[in-house]
């Protein structure tokens, strides 16, 4: 087995021990490329559990987005005492919404591009509708 074929496999064990640790009861991975194989295999519901896992992590919630680049706040004048960039625009490093510290405020200066409305950034409003429950 090469290196290169060891390290994959490893891996899919990795995705396969993650899907079982998150309680996946009917997945199976082969591959990490998601290329057809009969082994490799998923339900809507372990998917809708890998998803929600997913969702968690900052660098997987990237995703397209439109913005009005007319203004945009400039990350350098930000005093880090008082907030910080909590989004970026990966094309050109423009601020895309900021983090206050200490308060429940936050803001976005962006558009979901996929789905317009609140789903693709829904988990804002959640995160939104937890901050004010904490406000009470």
């Amino acid at each position: 087995m090469s290196d290169e074929d060891y390290r994959d496999s490893r891996f899919v064990q990795l995705m396969n021990d993650t899907a079982q640790s998150l309680g996946c009861k009917d997945t199976h991975f082969t591959n990490a490329n998601g290329l057809h194989d009969p082994d490799h295999y998923t339900t809507a519901y372990d998917m809708a559990l890998i998803t929600k896992e997913a969702l968690t992590s900052k660098t997987f919630r990237e995703y397209m987005s439109s913005q009005n680049h007319g203004y945009a706040v400039d990350g350098t004048t930000i005093d880090p005492a008082i907030a910080k960039e909590a989004f970026i625009n990966v094309n050109d490093g423009t601020n895309e919404g900021l983090a206050y510290e200490g308060k429940n405020i936050f803001t976005v200066q962006f558009h979901p591009e996929a789905c317009p409305g609140p789903q693709d950034s829904g988990y804002l409003f959640d995160r939104f509708m937890d901050m004010m429950k904490g406000a009470k």
